[in-house]
């Protein structure tokens, strides 16, 4: 987390989401609440374990806020419990609420999902969920990035003791030397829809589950054939910090190439906007 001042501190990766106090805000859904709505909507907890997470922490200067979210929050101090032991959501018998979700609501690709789902980097969970699956470059998968498919109430988050240096990759078997690179797996998807007549293809495509460099630096460790950066993101000012950053510590070593939704937050919206 990020000392903002004031008692507000805002979480990495996050956009728009103020923690202060017992209570926390995202400005760009707008949805807010206390430390129990935090962990249930934001953590995707279950209500009896946000509880017992929450009545575990007996020292103030730790919060419970590392739960599936790496260097995102601040780990339990002298715990054992579910160490470093990855846990993803459990499969619903099938993917309708998410096929759903993503072609009416998303405006995503019918051909596209289905690809998806059969090569298992997306799936729905019991609670009706996207599930995007993260993978490092020998099939292990390291996580998991969550996405809620109810329209009136919005939900991210990660699956339980997720490693956030690996975002969710799309690696063509020739892929090129370009990387694009976005915030979500929807945004990525758009982005592909949306240029879909521009791009070759085989582009290497990551999508970081928010804004983390760790997560890009890990995936150019893995790919050396990338040399372009893409970057993709978020129309706002936490995506901009972002791309100061990923100039800084990389613009040397790679070739990078800006590119935001205009007039639009994100890609999504420009895509159903079309």
């Amino acid at each position: 987390m990020v000392d903002k001042g004031s008692g507000n501190y805002r979480l990495i990766g996050y956009s728009g989401l103020i923690i202060k106090d017992n209570y926390f805000k995202q400005f760009g859904s707008n949805e807010s609440g206390n430390a129990i709505d935090f962990c249930t909507d934001v953590l995707g907890l279950d209500f009896n374990k946000a509880v017992r997470e929450l009545l575990s922490f007996k020292d103030e200067d730790y919060i419970p806020f590392a739960n599936g979210f790496g260097k995102a929050g601040l780990k339990k101090k002298n715990s054992i419990k579910d160490k470093d032991i990855l846990t993803l959501p459990e499969k619903s018998p099938d993917n309708t609420r998410v096929f759903s979700y993503l072609t009416k609501t998303r405006g995503l690709p019918k051909s596209k999902i289905i690809d998806l789902i059969d090569k298992k980097l997306l799936y729905q969970d019991k609670r009706g969920n996207c599930v995007f699956p993260c993978y490092d470059k020998s099939g292990l998968e390291r996580g998991a990035i969550l996405r809620g498919t109810l329209t009136d109430k919005s939900f991210k988050g990660r699956a339980k003791n997720s490693d956030v240096k690996y975002g969710w990759s799309l690696v063509p078997q020739n892929a090129s030397n370009m990387l694009i690179v976005t915030e979500a797996p929807i945004d990525a998807l758009s982005f592909v829809t949306i240029y879909k007549n521009k791009l070759k293809g085989n582009e290497c495509i990551l999508a970081l589950g928010g804004l983390f460099v760790e997560s890009l630096k890990q995936f150019l460790e893995s790919y050396s054939n990338v040399n372009k950066i893409v970057l993709a993101v978020d129309n706002d000012a936490p995506a901009s910090e972002f791309i100061s950053k990923v100039k800084v510590n990389l613009g040397m070593e790679y070739k990078i190439i800006e590119v935001r939704p205009k007039n639009k937050k994100d890609w999504n919206e420009v895509l159903l906007s079309k």
